[in-house]
């Protein structure tokens, strides 16, 4: 880096990236290509376009090789050590939103496929008063539409609050420079909520198709008698995941970086999906100790047991 001029202020804050200088005549021999730039700066007149300046840069340096950045992308080139939080970020930001993505759409659709599960007996009774198999469709997707955009309106408002104090947790912990800002877009927001209205969508149409498509009778039949176990297969892959997630567990302790964080989301996934597939089991074993404890309190305690 050359010299700074008299009216250059050398940047010694602790914000900065750690910067050493030198004379005029020794920054081009210490680059290792005397004679040669890494990068020069356009100061412009005031008023001048941004980008028409930028473009005419780009057509006096073309087939050079040569980058041209305005704004906030100036940063990068500025300092170092931005590229690297960049990467840092991508690969945090990828992996926390992996796993909450994960869980969210498990959620919504755990939810939808709960509620139309619970009210089997009304579309039964909607079905052997004549209504079709489209209009019990219809009334699943009429409520996913108008819950789930405000769902994730709602969501997003202390998810915005949270990014903030995430953000700054990870500055206070040197992962990202002092210099890095947070500015939280629309478009997360959107995201989030075209995510959450495609779940309970496609999980209200997987839930509602059997009641919408099995005959009235039939219907009212099975409304009234519910299953007592899951199926081999699903109890099978339950475990399957069970196993995997203990597996993944291991792994990701026995790593560090990268490696452990890949295994931490398949942590998270495998859990997830063993408890989705074995909840019945599961909550027929936390049923029963809480049983245990309730029966020897008294005739209503074991009427609750």
């Amino acid at each position: 880096l050359a010299e700074p001029g008299p009216g250059d202020t050398p940047r010694t804050t602790a914000d900065a990236a750690p910067l050493v200088w030198f004379a005029d005549t020794q920054a081009p021999t210490l680059a290792g290509h005397p004679g040669r730039a890494d990068a020069v700066v356009v100061l412009a007149r005031p008023g001048t376009d941004t980008g028409a300046l930028a473009d005419s840069v780009r057509r006096a340096l073309k087939d050079s090789g040569a980058h041209v950045h305005t704004g906030n992308d100036r940063g990068a080139v500025e300092d170092p050590l931005l590229g690297h939080a960049r990467q840092n970020l991508l690969g945090i930001g990828g992996s926390f939103g992996g796993i909450a993505t994960f869980v969210a759409v498990f959620t919504a659709a755990g939810t939808v496929a709960l509620s139309v599960s619970q009210r089997s007996r009304e579309f039964a009774l909607l079905r052997a008063i004549g209504a079709t198999p489209r209009q019990i469709r219809r009334a699943v997707a009429s409520e996913a539409l108008l819950v789930a955009p405000f769902a994730g309106l709602l969501g997003s408002l202390p998810g915005i609050g949270l990014a903030h104090w995430w953000f700054g947790q990870l500055q206070d912990r040197g992962a990202i420079p002092q210099a890095v800002d947070v500015h939280v877009s629309a478009l997360p927001p959107l995201v989030a909520v075209g995510l959450g209205l495609l779940t309970a969508l496609g999980a209200g149409w997987a839930a509602g198709r059997r009641p919408a498509r099995i005959k009235p009778g039939q219907a009212l039949t099975e409304a009234s008698v519910e299953r007592s176990r899951p199926g081999p297969v699903r109890t099978a892959v339950g475990i399957a995941a069970l196993v995997g997630g203990v597996f993944l567990t291991g792994l990701s302790a026995r790593s560090a970086g990268d490696d452990a964080a890949g295994a931490a989301l398949g942590v998270v996934m495998s859990f997830m999906l063993a408890v989705a597939l074995l909840g019945p089991l599961l909550a027929r074993l936390g049923v029963g100790l809480l049983g245990l404890l309730l029966r020897g309190a008294g005739p209503l305690a074991r009427l609750a047991a």
